[in-house]
């Protein structure tokens, strides 16, 4: 049974028997996140472009050029590069959630997984989900939101399950997930305080600890869907 106290409770005690390499893990996949972020809000707008619409239609051009291939760069950077670092983010928070042992911590190397194993299958993977939650989002806001839980599952599954193709990936993050969506909304929710004291601390709180309970938290409710998916459906495999 789905027990939301439960899993927090795991994944704080997780979390903080090998706390720094956690903190690490956090920090490194929170700078990338935050530096592609910047990257973007640096990128000139259309908007910009026709402020200058009175200076001439060559610097319109310009402007429009510089935006548009910082975006692909941009692009580009995300697909290959963070796509892995978030795959190997999760795999490390997985194997932490049942090697958590004083004695055996988790090393923080394991964040380049993806980069060492099936990389291109973890760049597709993440591709192709990041391109079906969008599709969906075009419907409406709801269905969007929806299917993004469907598909919450992925990262995990791409570590766990080397012999799935993408799309056998996807699908089975969708149905471990059937009927726990709104569960998986409600854990989210369950953060929104700590998240808020993270802004209050210009992030400090969220890398030192909000983050990295809130990962291992859902790894461990990685771990609960597999199971029940498995002792009520077939194998996972």
């Amino acid at each position: 049974m789905w027990d939301r106290k439960e899993l927090k409770r795991q994944g704080e005690k997780q979390f903080r028997a090998n706390y720094w390499n956690c903190v690490l893990v956090t920090l490194i996949y929170s700078l990338v996140s935050g530096c592609l972020e910047v990257v973007c809000e640096m990128l000139p707008s259309t908007q910009a472009a026709t402020n200058y619409v009175a200076d001439g239609w060559e610097l319109v051009e310009r402007v429009a050029s510089i935006s548009l291939t910082a975006s692909l760069l941009s692009l580009i950077v995300s697909i290959f590069l963070f796509s892995p670092l978030q795959v190997g983010c999760y795999r490390f928070f997985l194997v932490n959630a049942v090697s958590y042992e004083p004695q055996n911590k988790t090393k923080f190397g394991i964040i380049g997984y993806a980069f060492k194993h099936d990389y291109w299958k973890s760049v597709l993977t993440m591709f192709l989900t990041t391109v079906f939650t969008f599709l969906w989002g075009l419907l409406l806001v709801i269905p969007g939101i929806i299917k993004s839980y469907s598909y919450r599952m992925v990262p995990f599954l791409i570590t766990e399950y080397p012999e799935l193709s993408a799309t056998e990936i996807i699908t089975l993050s969708r149905k471990i997930t059937k009927g726990y969506k709104w569960n998986l909304f409600a854990l989210d929710l369950s953060f929104l305080g700590w998240m808020l004291l993270t802004l209050l601390t210009g992030g400090i709180l969220g890398i030192f600890y909000v983050v990295p309970y809130r990962y291992q938290t859902e790894a461990q409710a990685y771990h609960f869907l597999k199971e029940m998916y498995k002792r009520n459906c077939e194998p996972v495999v």
